[in-house]
């Protein structure tokens, strides 16, 4: 009977985090570090409602903090991806690329929801400063080659095409 109360008294890291400001991935990332008492459970990890109260006190998160401080906890990239229209993979590149910013630990990247939105707002304003290519056509092309060549001597272009080194290189 003590075991079955002993299992009663873990709680998953899912649950865990509705009594933290931080997200499941967050609290696993605290527990594989060693910063948060878990333990291994099959492939979860599992840990007690007063380990969290312990690491929350030794965190400065005492209750709730406030929006600002818990904006700037660390998300998984798999958590930020939820957040916006992109995949878990291509804000990995994104990464690696430089353009999100992120930090690495251990082997995985954890970046903040407001650096994310800095992300998005930097794409956003590209966009918007991205003017319209058109392509050129045919005719604007041999306009703007006659405007270069307007007042020159055809016959020199002549002479010069052929007595140009290209056209003696071409012949041997």
């Amino acid at each position: 009977m003590e075991q079955a109360e002993q299992k009663n008294k873990y709680i998953s890291l899912a649950e865990a985090s509705s009594l933290t400001p931080y997200s499941q991935e967050y609290l696993s990332l605290r527990a594989r570090q060693g910063k948060l008492r878990a333990k291994k459970v099959g492939q979860d990890w599992a840990t007690t409602k007063e380990w969290v109260d312990e690491y929350l006190v030794r965190s400065g998160a005492n209750g709730v903090l406030s929006d600002k401080k818990a904006e700037e906890e660390y998300i998984s990239l798999r958590e930020a991806a939820t957040h916006t229209k992109y995949s878990q993979e291509y804000l990995s590149l994104r990464v690696r690329q430089g353009k999100l910013r992120a930090t690495k630990i251990g082997r995985n990247w954890v970046t903040t929801k407001r650096w994310v939105e800095e992300y998005e707002q930097k794409i956003k304003e590209a966009k918007t400063r991205k003017p319209a290519t058109e392509k050129p056509t045919t005719e604007g092309l041999m306009a703007a080659e006659a405007e270069k060549t307007r007042g020159v001597d055809r016959t020199k272009i002549k002479e010069n095409l052929w007595t140009s080194d290209v056209w003696d290189s071409g012949a041997s």
